[in-house]
């Protein structure tokens, strides 16, 4: 008897263990169920909230649907003057852009999860722009999208996050990475 009640407890134990949900495996590309794309693009922004100044608050952020820039846009990205490289197609798009008095919001995307946020900000502008910004124009005839922070007002500063490590990851994973 003490067998088999040995036996039943083993086997209701193996039972439980057995269906108990288990972690995803790690893989690459895959994290708890859900694929990655490991791509880096550039949205417009559908909707958004400043702080002082023209500071986007990343928590209100809504995307448009599609990407402005695709990853297949990039040809690099150079971590030492924050600059990526594009393609003609990504020239094209550029051009397209009407950017109106007070600068184009944009967001720079990993699968869909915004990294962080800036304006389309032509220098032609008389005035200068205190969040992160980039001049379509010469992103249009040079090829390369220069991401700069503005100036400072009010002792605010500018959260840098142009290299952030899940960019550097993905650009170096696919020799899109410039030093």
């Amino acid at each position: 008897m003490k067998k088999l009640m040995a036996i039943a407890v083993l086997a209701f134990a193996a039972l439980i263990l057995a269906s108990c949900e288990k972690n995803p495996p790690i893989e690459e590309g895959y994290i708890k169920g859900e694929k990655f794309n490991f791509v880096v693009e550039i949205y417009l922004l559908k909707s958004f909230k400043t702080s002082t100044g023209k500071q986007i608050i990343d928590s209100s952020v809504v995307l448009l649907p599609t990407p402005l820039i695709n990853y297949s846009d990039i040809t690099y990205y150079n971590k030492s003057t924050y600059t990526f490289g594009l393609t003609e197609e990504g020239k094209r798009k550029l051009s397209k852009l009407q950017v109106p008095v007070g600068g184009l919001p944009f967001g720079v995307v990993v699968d869909k999860y915004l990294i962080y946020t800036g304006y389309f900000w032509p220098s032609y502008f008389s005035s200068l722009c205190n969040w992160v910004y980039t001049d379509p124009l010469m992103g249009e005839f040079s090829g390369e999208l220069a991401i700069k922070l503005g100036t400072v007002t009010d002792n605010n500063v500018i959260p840098d996050k142009r290299n952030n490590e899940t960019i550097l990851y993905i650009m170096a994973k696919h020799n899109k990475l410039r030093e």
